[in-house]
């Protein structure tokens, strides 16, 4: 008599391999047949427009929502391999258990009715191996799924702060101020709003940042102490001031040079839902962009009406670069 048991985990594996395979194959078809309809979305012959807030944040992000994929099929993928081998095992011992001709052999003879089979080890060790890689792709797909959690609430936090600056600074703009978005730079970085105007030319760095949770009943404040901004709940940002004096010298330089006259630019750090108090000077501006707006209805002039259009014609520019 054939033992069952080995018989069984032989006629598994066919299984398994097929269902891996072809889930495989379906997920990857799905995947690549979204990405040729994404490419075929754009037309990039009919014209640019300017730069949305928060245009650099918003492709990462849908990019970001793509890179989900991997840890999903990962986990996917190792929970499938991980079943099928504890259901090949499982069944393979009920098999056994419930044979009484098997059982008696194996009472009689011992486990040497299984290992003595040709194939019995070879078997074993592809189930033990496609065991650990199916762990090895649960731990990677987890870890990285927690990655691609924090990555995903660091995106939709900054995208919708620059968004709610974009929104908050339209008073400016219906005073005759310029607002630019997403301004690119010959750095790693990009300038997230430049608004120009009567008052001058303003680069604003947005920091946004979500509620702590033991704040409860207390008023969002940020105090700016030197180089810092201490947040109520125990928050600090140490480099968002020198980021935006940065962004603002090199932003200088490059309109100096494009309209041929020295151009000032400030550098301002946007903190949007949050009251701002500075206890210490600084360089850097840090407001509340609702009302760093109204400042900018009320501020002396400073640049001529015909500075302000050289400026903004050439941020046009550069910002004018959106395919349709």
């Amino acid at each position: 008599m054939k033992p069952e048991g080995p018989n069984l985990v032989l006629g598994a594996l066919p299984m398994v391999v097929g269902g891996i395979l072809g889930a495989v194959v379906v997920l990857t078809w799905g995947f690549r047949k979204a990405l040729r309809a994404r490419r075929r979305f754009w037309s990039r012959d009919k014209g640019h427009l300017l730069r949305p807030p928060g245009h650099t944040l918003a492709e990462k992000h849908s990019d970001h929502g793509e890179a989900v994929l991997r840890p999903i099929f990962a986990l996917f993928m190792g929970s499938g391999i991980i079943g099928a081998v504890i259901w090949t095992f499982g069944r393979a011992w009920y098999n056994i258990q419930t044979s009484g001709p098997l059982r008696a052999r194996l009472e009689t003879e011992g486990w040497v009715i299984f290992t003595d089979t040709p194939k019995f080890w070879p078997t074993i060790l592809s189930l033990l191996s496609g065991l650990i890689g199916g762990i090895a792709a649960v731990v990677w797909g987890r870890y990285r799924f927690l990655d691609w959690l924090r990555d995903e609430y660091r995106l939709r936090t900054g995208l919708r702060g620059e968004r709610a600056v974009a929104e908050e600074m339209q008073p400016a703009v219906r005073a005759g101020y310029y607002l630019f978005h997403d301004i690119p730079t010959n750095a790693d970085c990009n300038i997230d709003h430049v608004i120009v105007g009567k008052g001058g030319v303003f680069v604003i760095e947005t920091k946004a940042r979500s509620k702590p949770e033991n704040t409860d009943g207390k008023s969002m404040e940020a105090i700016v102490d030197g180089k810092r901004i201490r947040f109520t709940g125990g928050g600090v940002e140490s480099k968002a001031m020198n980021q935006a004096e940065a962004l603002a010298n090199w932003l200088s330089d490059s309109l100096s040079r494009s309209t041929g006259t020295i151009v000032d630019v400030r550098p301002v750090v946007a903190l949007p839902g949050w009251f701002v108090r500075q206890s210490e000077p600084s360089n850097v501006l840090v407001r509340n962009p609702e009302y760093f707006a109204k400042e900018l209805v009320s501020a002396p002039p400073a640049l001529s009406p015909e500075q302000v259009t050289r400026i903004a014609y050439q941020l046009e520019q550069w910002c004018r670069d959106v395919p349709l």
